[in-house]
């Protein structure tokens, strides 16, 4: 259903039950948070295996130097960290284009409201730029 509704929302279809289209700014948003996502994931897949190979490593009676495991538990932490930023950072770019189009929204109702109350009055309204 995602999937048709994404290739519904690419070829400019209204969605199934309403008449709007996404805009491009919500499909690149979703886009970039699904990928991060994803790249969160994947680093914490990365991030467990790390850590049973290095029980693993460390149950060994007689190990040698593990250097290999070292640098594999350094790349998988900063993957794993990479995304959780990067999530967090698609997250609060999403929540802050919300805001601001509820904000020019509001903005847009009270010029509307302004301009409608100098009409009644017969004034014209010069402090609302237009």
């Amino acid at each position: 259903m995602a999937d048709a509704q994404l290739a519904a929302a690419e070829s400019g279809i209204p969605l199934p039950g309403t008449e709007k289209v996404l805009s491009r700014e919500t499909r690149n948003g979703a886009t970039l948070g699904v990928t991060a996502l994803l790249l969160w994931l994947f680093g914490s897949l990365l991030m467990g295996s790390a850590l049973v190979l290095t029980f693993l490593w460390a149950a060994i009676d007689g190990r040698g130097p593990a250097r290999w495991l070292a640098w594999y538990a350094l790349v998988s932490t900063c993957l794993g960290l990479g995304g959780l930023l990067g999530a967090t950072v698609a997250k609060a770019m999403s929540d802050l284009e919300a805001l601001k189009d509820t904000y020019l929204t509001s903005l847009g109702t009270h010029q509307i409201r302004a301009n409608r109350a100098g009409c009644d009055r017969g004034e014209e309204d010069e402090a609302v730029p237009q």
